[in-house]
């Protein structure tokens, strides 16, 4: 393999200019420079070259040996693809981060991934650990939809561990719709959720449906004014 590697789809394409747009409104940078001012476990280069859509051959190789095995967590995606969504990922919550700490809240990632780092045999774990007031913390997980799925269907799903992990830590969900520009916040102590036994999307794994039909969208832009009534 010689000279750069392209591998984006025009879906993932559409996810990369929805994060670059809210890193944009929220930080007035764009998401290759977000990203190196991170401090990233993983190489710089190698994290911009992914969501930039440019990678070198030795790009490839470190991706696929990281990530080739992972094919239950993958599902359909290739490993290139998992690695754009995981880059993603990583930019949203770290942006997320640096909203409530802009609200004076005291709070840290606390995913298995916090580090910001490929891992070969990741935990689930929730995304950030809030200081709401003296004594009480909340567990925040932050899920994402591109493609405009809970407006259309009034619904999230989530993984079964997923939703029986946030269930028991009483965890609260986040939910970025970058397809319509809204969010929604939701403790899972309010969820109605709905058992699947065999869940096609995951690969025919069990997951839970949890309905939206009754749940307040707010705009992205009132991100900063509603997260600051999480206290």
């Amino acid at each position: 393999m010689s000279g750069k590697f392209h591998f984006q789809n025009e879906a993932y394409k559409k996810k990369v200019a929805a994060v670059e747009e809210f890193v944009k409104e929220n930080f007035q940078t764009d998401l290759a420079n977000f990203i190196r001012s991170r401090g990233w476990k993983e190489d710089a280069d190698l994290c911009v070259n992914i969501v930039s859509d440019n990678l070198t051959a030795d790009d490839v190789s470190y991706i696929q040996e990281k990530l080739g095995r992972l094919r239950h967590l993958r599902n359909s995606r290739s490993p290139l693809e998992y690695a754009l969504d995981l880059m993603l990922g990583w930019a949203i919550e770290d942006g997320i981060l640096e909203v409530l700490l802009s609200q004076e809240f005291s709070c840290q990632l606390s995913s298995a991934d916090r580090e910001r780092e490929f891992l070969t045999r990741p935990k689930a774990s929730s995304d950030i650990t809030v200081d709401v007031a003296p004594g009480k913390k909340v567990l925040l997980e932050v899920v994402k939809d591109f493609e405009g799925y809970w407006a259309k269907n009034k619904k999230i799903d989530l993984r079964d561990a997923k939703y029986n992990r946030l269930k028991k830590e009483k965890g609260i969900l986040l939910g970025l719709d970058f397809n319509n520009k809204k969010f929604f916040v939701l403790p899972t102590e309010k969820a109605k959720a709905t058992y699947i036994s065999s869940h096609a999307p995951y690969g025919g794994k069990p997951a839970y449906s949890i309905s939206l039909k009754e749940v307040e969208f707010h705009d992205l832009k009132e991100l900063k004014e509603v997260l600051r009534e999480l206290r």
